[in-house]
């Protein structure tokens, strides 16, 4: 209880030395497929139903290593994803990189800078600059190629859950359960079922019931008749509170 007492003071005092901005917005994105009452053709080995959810943010993708001279001492910015941590009101997203500062007297002494990468322009360039980290001298031109991206949200990790057709031996059905967390398989989460279509031609699983219209040992036909369950989430925004540096 004081450690999180004591972390949420450092976050109030940090963001009282400047300006407060909109937030990042962190986008939790949910796909399903096929859709309910959609009727599908797959194949042996692919999916028959997915549920994908992915937490992503803005970023700046950055192509390579340079150095930027200022004043006395030189920042050196490395090839990365930087993410967005506040919104400008004129100048839109202000982008958090990893950048190095080095004393010009000891080139060696490469400690973190508290600067940032933001869009703009003056009377001879229109694009990204990298902000003095100090104060001293005018901010220079980004001379690395950078990519608006959307980055993986690493504190809101992303899942997936499938069913895979397996094949048909006789009237058995065959399928596969898998789930995914950062697109890595979740070895404990992986089942196999089997269903007797002479019994019932709809087979069911953790929420999911699909309706099989014709199955061989190499396709299927089938309609989604529900999702997994509990699955009501379509989008949601998380704001991670940032503030001006």
């Amino acid at each position: 209880m004081r450690l999180s007492i004591f972390l949420l003071f450092i976050l109030l005092v940090g963001c009282a030395t400047g300006p407060s901005y909109p937030p990042v917005a962190v986008i939790t994105q949910v796909i399903k497929a096929p859709e309910v009452d959609e009727v599908s053709n797959t194949r042996l080995g692919d999916s028959l139903l997915e549920y994908a959810r992915s937490s992503t943010y803005p970023a700046l993708k950055l192509d390579r290593f340079h150095r930027y001279t200022f004043c006395l001492y030189t920042i050196e910015v490395d090839a990365q994803t930087a993410p967005a941590k506040f919104l400008h009101p004129v100048d839109g997203y202000q982008y958090q990189a990893d950048i190095f500062i080095n004393a010009a007297k000891n080139p060696n002494s490469r400690v973190p800078a508290n600067a940032f990468i933001y869009k703009g322009s003056n009377d001879d360039f229109e694009g990204y600059f990298v902000k003095s980290p100090n104060g001293c001298g005018a901010d220079k031109p980004l001379v690395q190629v950078a990519e608006e991206i959307r980055a993986t949200d690493l504190e809101s990790p992303s899942f997936k859950q499938e069913l895979v057709y397996n094949g048909r031996v006789g009237n058995n059905l065959k399928i596969i359960y898998r789930e995914y967390s950062n697109n890595m398989a979740r070895g404990a989460f992986s089942q196999e079922a089997q269903y007797d279509l002479s019994i019932s031609d709809v087979i069911a699983f953790k929420g999911a019931r699909l309706k099989i219209i014709n199955a061989t040992n190499e396709t299927i036909e089938y309609q989604v008749l529900s999702h997994f369950e509990n699955i009501s989430l379509i989008s949601e925004v998380k704001m991670h509170p940032k503030c001006y540096f």
